[in-house]
């Protein structure tokens, strides 16, 4: 009896797991590598994010973690993919700037994703910075010196973005500055040659990520950061707060998977993750990028999400920004 009783417990567990996909999960996710989908290029600012954070995560989580770059069209390929594509089973998650993603239904025609509904945060990763920035041969001290001389002269300076996410804080921050339309919009295909066109000048106002102006920083000034209080390395630098211009974001990092996921693999890797980001040696490589460590979970990383796409759908209805 006592063997017939344990095969029918068995039989009924088993049931059990059958029928519970999370369950499952828990006990064999992961059960191959991990993917984490990057998209932009090697070599860019979120893919050093991404491969800072995979070696440790996959450490913890028994299946090595790999990095996969799928660049093209302003992020989309890659973001699609994992949306669409992947399997909802946790094997595969996109890296994101957050200001990037969720501005991508603003700025595309006919996107067939929605960045907010199908590919909710694993894990907020990083929080970073935007910065205001002039070249350092330019004579402005402040953003006020700068708004003046734009006064003085409509048409005479040129602002610029090398990518839709900057230039619509761009073009939030000229507004309340009552500027807009008084400098001339350069655009750029890419943020490395953004920040060029800035070091050298031919751009005067201009925003862009921190981590991006640290390859300049010894031809650039900054007049502006993002944030709560100002940072202990740039001390003399404003917040955006203190000038009075409150509705801009940082710059946020996150992980995400697709709609769907089961609740024990998201689980499995926001702890993973949250692990990775405790290692003293992850922590200092962020560190040199001028991230500071977020390690938000996913309720926590949503509002993240949220809150950045109500300022940015709020910025484009007043540029009249149209999806292209």
């Amino acid at each position: 009896m006592g063997l017939i009783r344990r095969a029918v417990l068995s039989r009924l567990a088993l049931g059990v797991a059958l029928a519970t996909p999370g369950l499952c999960v828990a006990q064999g996710f992961p059960n191959k590598p991990v993917r984490i989908i990057v998209p932009g290029t090697a070599g860019s600012s979120s893919d050093s994010t991404a491969r800072i954070v995979a070696n440790d995560m996959g450490r913890h989580l028994g299946q090595p973690v790999v990095v996969e770059n799928r660049a093209g069209a302003n992020s989309v390929i890659g973001s699609e993919y994992v949306a669409n594509q992947a399997p909802a089973d946790g094997h595969t998650l996109l890296l994101s700037s957050v200001t990037g993603l969720v501005s991508l239904p603003l700025i595309t025609k006919d996107l067939r994703f929605d960045p907010i509904k199908d590919l909710p945060p694993v894990v907020g990763l990083t929080s970073g910075a935007f910065v205001w920035l002039t070249a350092n041969t330019l004579p402005w001290k402040s953003i006020a010196e700068q708004v003046s001389a734009v006064r003085a002269a409509p048409g005479k300076y040129n602002w610029g973005s090398g990518d839709p996410a900057t230039q619509l804080l761009g073009d939030t921050i000229m507004r309340q500055l009552g500027i807009h339309g008084a400098t001339v919009f350069v655009p750029y295909p890419a943020p490395g040659a953004f920040t060029r066109a800035v070091a050298a000048g031919e751009i005067q106002l201009s925003i862009t990520a921190q981590s991006a102006a640290a390859v300049i920083i010894d031809r650039v000034r900054i007049l502006a950061v993002t944030g709560d209080k100002r940072q202990a390395r740039m001390p003399d630098v404003p917040t955006f707060s203190e000038l009075g211009l409150p509705n801009v974001p940082g710059l946020n990092w996150a992980l995400h998977a697709r709609a769907g996921t089961p609740e024990a693999a998201i689980n499995a890797l926001h702890q993973a993750a949250s692990q990775a980001l405790k290692n003293p040696e992850v922590v200092s490589r962020y560190a040199k990028l001028t991230m500071d460590i977020a390690d938000l979970g996913p309720a926590a990383a949503s509002k993240v999400v949220a809150d950045t796409y109500r300022v940015f759908a709020d910025a484009s209805r007043a540029a009249g920004v149209k999806p292209q």
